[in-house]
Order: structure tokens, then C-alpha cells, then sequence
């Protein structure tokens, strides 16, 4: 008998510290290409040769791929696909046990395919050996588009088809401890579908039986993103749901009832809501108000152009003690405006918040935030005001927002926050110069990474200034940089040894310039020399991104600049800018 390789007798944990070393270099040069879908999918496959080393690497290597498995009905429910998505794609060559190993359980199927009992049909009919998932803890199902059952009559029998399919899947996982419902875009057999998946009554029974069957068997998580007004009108004895995803406009009264109902369940919430009170999940009409004693998350994207909010008076109601995340992406939703911070000052860690004028003066005259009032502040998210945003066109993102007709009461809110704050991202919505009350908020903001300020041209001392301000900054947002004004005393043949002696080296961080606006020739002409020398003055820069119609010329022009006799002794290091790249 065959004696075993040394790697197999391996304990497991030391075979997943080989793994991660293996595999970490590759990870951290992928996050500098990709995004996260395409960088997670390299990340996978730059793993998958590992499979064939021995049984130990392949324990360990196949429970990080294949922890997600997905059971695929298409639209008409009598064809089955079992797998995970990166095996589908690029392993179908390996032929290992993969339901064994997976921890999450996705099935897809069509309400069409639930009514006329075919998913359940062609799902017993397997091998019950072949569709056993042992180590699953999660379980979601995906209600995807398919042919519509129109007739009101299915009633009874839709209810009872999606509860016995519930039942079924169960019994292929028997250990999961959360469920999950949700609804699909698309369906799986690639036909083209609206972009809005369209609730009709047969669905949303079935919807709404699947839910409800899924919640007795433990903590359910529920996202609903659809059309229709039948959604979670048959939920009323649902329970467990610890979270709800969904938008809403035709069935309010349905949800606010679903949601309140669960108030001492639920962890997160997130809504959004077309020309309804949604007010409502604090109080519905002639009810007590609720508590959400578990809530983390509270997530409001709430269009104020259909307002239509009641006057309700919450004087004294602290409804979200344990809130950490309290995120208003349109619009403020309350007419009480400070219902939403009490109680909660001690656990609140995250606040996305859009600034009126009136906002600011109501959170400072309260005394909202003071220096220390918040000791677990650390990502702060303002915005101007919606229309600001819809008419620039900016990215509402991860930004801190300044309006510059109102930079004092931002800048002194923001100064108020700072100390507890690690700020990551700033949008500096200002007038054409930085100001003291400005640079002063930058100064404490030393976590900030990101620095948007689409409408300023600097100088690249303004520049570089700044960046020596911000030890953590990594990307910056402006117009094409200028050399004009000169220091003191400082001719144009003296510019690189004046910044290797007064700027170099600084900002290890930093590493892209995005050059924003319309850039004329002359402009990009007038930034070859700030670029080159913010490059000396930053070992890391190498990244000066310019309009794609503008990146060929650009780049000539830089070319051109790095020969001449006052940058060619840096030539292999500024030659890193090239090539550019466009947005």
C-alpha cells in the first residue's frame, strides 16, 4: 500500500494557512484591476488548481468555493440545474460531492412552476442521496419570472403546491437555522423579462405561502424589491422576520402592519416608499407606538417629491435603542426630525443623512451632535439636498457633502462629528477657492481617503499642501491642476529640486488624480508639469485619469515633458503615469 503524501496528513487548519498564503498576493494584486464581482470570480478560479493537490487541499479548497449552491428550475419548472456558479462556469471537469460541502442553499423556481406542481414534481424525482445538503445552514428561495397563473380561482391550490415545495427543500437540508425569500429579475432560461418583476394575485399567494410556511421554521429574511398591489397581503401570520428589503407605493397599509408586527424581531429594515406615510412603522392609526428593541439597520430611501407625511406627534418616543445604521438617501421622512436620533446616541455608528439648511439649524440648535456625543461615530455620509444632487449629476455615494451656500453651519456640524468620526469620503460642494473654515474641517478628517471637488482648479501648491494634510489620502477629484502662482523666488528651472526639497517624499497613499470637467487642450497642456511634479513629490502617484477623448493627447504631452533635461533623471518613475487611463 501506497504510503500518503506529507501534505495529506496535514492537520486542516494548518492546510488553510497554506491556502491563504498561496493565494494572498494573488488577492491583493487583483483589488487594484476589478471590481468586486469580476475580482471575487479570479480571486475563486486562482484557487481551483489547489482542488487536484491532494484530499486534504481539497477539503479546504471546496469549502471556500462551493459553499453556495444553487438548485436552478427554469421558467417552466421541468428542467433542473444543480451547481454552484463558479462550477458551472469553469469546473465542470471536477466531479466532487459539491452539495456536501455547501453552506447556503439558493433555490430558483416560478410561481408557474409551484402552481402546476412541476418544481415539486421533478424535485422528489431525484436521488435523495444526490440533493442532500448536510452542512446548510441558509436557505433562500427566488421567486423568478415565468408564464403568469391568472386565474383567481388557484387560490387554495397555489397556497398549498408552495407549501408542500417548502417542505420538501427542507427535508434536503435539515439543519438550517435562517430562510430567505426573495423575488428574481429575470428568468433562468435567458428570455427576456420586464426590468420590474410584476406581482399578480396567484403570486403573490404564492409569494406570500412560501414566506410564511418558510418562518415557521425559524428566523426569516424577506426581500421584495416588485410591482403590484398584492404583495404582503396574505403575510398576516407571519413571524421570525429578522430582515425586510422591499419598495412599496400601492400596498402600504400590508406592510407597515408586516412590519410592525415583527418590531420585536426585526434587525434590519430597509424601505422605499413613492407618496406614503411611512411614518406609519413607528404608529399606524389608532395603534400604540412600536419598538424595535434589535433593530441595527434602518434603511429609508424615501422620495420627498411624493410627500404626503400625517402630523404625528412622537414627543418623548424613542423607538430604535440599538440603531447602528440610519441611512435617509432621499430625503428626511419624519416630520418629528429628531425621532430617529433618541436613544441611540451610545450604539449609532453609521448616519447617511441628506442636509436641508433647515435640518442643520434643527440638529444644532438641539444639541443632536456635540463633540463626544456619538463615542461609536465612525462613517459619516451627508448630502445636499436632492435636487442639488439630481441637477449635478453627482454620485451620492459614500460622500460627505458641503453646500457652499451654507458652509458655515455644515462646516460646524461637521467639526461637531469630527472627533468621533472616521470620515472616509468627502464631496466638496463649495465656491471656486478653499477656505480656512474648510481647510480647518479637512485637518481633522485625517482618516479621509476619497476628496471630491469637481468644480475647483488648484494650484499644485494648493495641492500638495492639502494631500500633506490628509496622511490617508488616496484618490483625489478636481479640475486639471495649475502651476500658476510660483513660490517665491522660484523660476521654472528650479521647480524640481524646490519640490524634492520642500514636498518629498509625502502621501504614501496617494495615487490618482481624476481630472474632472470639460479639459480644453490648453488645460492639459498647462497640467503635464504639475502632474510630473506631484509624482516626485509622491512616490505611489500613478494614476492621472483624464477624459477618454483627451488620454492619447495627454499622454503625449507627458512623454514629451518626462525627456526634457529637467525630468529625464526620473524618467523610469514618472513613466509609470503612461498609459493613461480614461472615464
Amino acid at each position: 500500500m501506497a504510503s500518503l503524501s506529507p501534505l495529506q496528513t496535514l492537520p486542516l487548519h494548518v492546510v488553510e494557512m497554506i491556502v491563504d498564503h498561496l493565494t494572498a498576493n494573488i488577492r491583493q494584486a487583483l483589488s487594484k484591476n476589478f471590481g468586486d464581482d469580476r475580482e471575487i470570480e479570479q480571486y475563486q478560479r486562482s484557487q481551483t488548481p489547489l482542488l487536484w493537490v491532494c484530499h486534504s487541499f481539497r477539503s479546504v479548497v471546496s469549502e471556500r468555493l462551493f459553499k453556495d449552491y444553487e438548485l436552478n428550475f427554469d421558467a417552466h419548472g421541468d428542467k433542473l440545474v444543480g451547481g454552484t456558479a463558479l462550477w458551472m462556469r469553469h469546473l465542470k471537469r471536477f466531479n466532487g460531492p459539491l452539495h456536501l460541502v455547501a453552506k447556503r442553499l439558493t433555490v430558483q423556481v416560478s410561481a408557474w412552476a409551484i402552481y402546476t406542481g412541476t418544481a415539486l414534481e421533478v424535485l422528489s424525482s431525484k436521488p435523495h442521496s444526490d440533493y442532500f445538503f448536510p452542512k446548510a445552514r441558509t436557505l433562500e428561495i427566488k421567486l423568478i419570472n415565468g408564464p403568469d397563473p391568472e386565474c383567481s380561482s388557484v387560490t387554495t391550490e397555489m397556497a398549498e403546491n408552495a407549501v408542500a415545495f417548502v417542505r420538501w427543500v427542507w427535508r434536503l437540508a435539515p439543519k438550517l437555522n435562517q430562510t430567505e425569500m426573495s423575488s428574481g429579475m429575470s428568468s433562468l432560461d435567458g428570455r427576456s423579462f420586464s426590468s420590474s418583476f410584476h406581482f399578480n394575485f396567484p403570486i403573490a399567494i404564492c409569494f406570500d405561502a412560501m414566506a410564511t410556511a418558510l418562518s415557521r421554521f425559524g428566523r426569516i429574511r424577506i426581500s421584495c424589491r416588485v410591482e403590484g398591489k398584492f404583495v404582503f397581503q396574505f403575510m398576516d401570520t407571519i413571524k421570525n422576520l429578522v430582515y425586510l428589503n422591499t419598495n412599496f407605493c400601492y400596498n402600504a397599509p400590508q406592510t407597515m402592519e408586516l412590519i410592525r408586527q415583527n418590531a420585536s424581531t426585526l434587525k434590519h429594515l430597509v424601505l422605499s416608499a413613492f407618496g406614503v406615510d411611512i411614518t406609519g412603522i413607528i404608529q399606524g392609526n389608532g395603534t400604540a407606538l412600536a419598538e424595535y428593541p434589535h433593530l441595527e439597520t434602518l434603511d429609508v430611501d424615501y422620495y420627498s417629491g411624493w410627500r404626503t407625511l400625517q402630523q404625528r406627534s412622537f414627543d418623548g418616543a424613542a423607538p430604535f435603542p440599538r440603531l447602528r445604521h440610519l441611512i435617509c438617501r432621499d430625503g428626511y421622512p419624519f416630520s418629528d426630525e429628531l425621532v430617529l436620533f433618541r436613544g441611540n446616541a451610545a450604539t449609532l455608528e453609521h448616519l447617511h443623512l441628506p442636509l436641508t439648511q433647515s435640518l442643520v439649524n434643527t440638529l444644532i440648535r438641539h444639541g443632536v451632535f456635540t463633540p463626544d456625543s456619538h463615542p461609536k461615530l465612525q462613517y459619516v455620509i451627508l448630502l445636499p439636498p436632492p435636487d442639488i444632487m439630481e441637477d449635478n449629476g453627482a454620485n451620492n455615494l459614500d460622500l460627505v457633502s458641503i453646500d457652499g451656500s451654507d458652509e458655515p453651519d455644515y462646516v460646524q456640524l461637521m467639526l461637531n462629528i469630527a472627533p468621533g468620526a472616521a470620515v472616509r469620503k468627502i464631496y466638496y460642494w463649495a465656491p471656486p477657492q478653499l477656505t480656512p473654515p474648510v481647510l480647518s474641517l479637512f485637518g481633522k478628517h485625517v482618516f479621509l481617503q476619497v476628496l471630491v471637488m469637481s468644480e475647483l482648479r488648484l494650484s499644485i501648491w494648493d495641492a500638495m499642501t492639502l494631500i500633506r494634510l490628509l496622511p490617508l489620502l488616496s484618490d483625489l477629484h478636481a479640475l486639471a491642476p495649475t502651476l500658476d502662482p510660483l513660490p517665491a523666488g522660484v523660476t521654472s528651472d528650479g521647480l524640481v529640486p524646490y519640490v524634492l526639497s520642500n514636498y518629498s517624499p509625502m502621501a504614501v497613499r496617494f495615487r490618482c488624480w481624476h481630472m474632472e470637467g470639460a479639459i480644453h487642450d490648453k488645460h492639459l497642456i498647462d497640467a503635464v508639469t504639475p502632474v510630473l511634479l506631484l509624482a516626485l513629490a509622491c512616490p505611489n502617484f500613478d494614476y492621472a485619469a483624464v477624459t477618454r477623448n483627451r488620454r492619447y493627447l495627454f499622454a503625449g504631452q507627458l512623454e514629451r515633458a518626462i525627456d526634457k533635461p529637467s525630468f529625464e533623471a526620473f524618467a523610469p518613475h514618472l513613466r509609470r503615469l503612461i498609459p493613461l487611463s480614461g472615464f
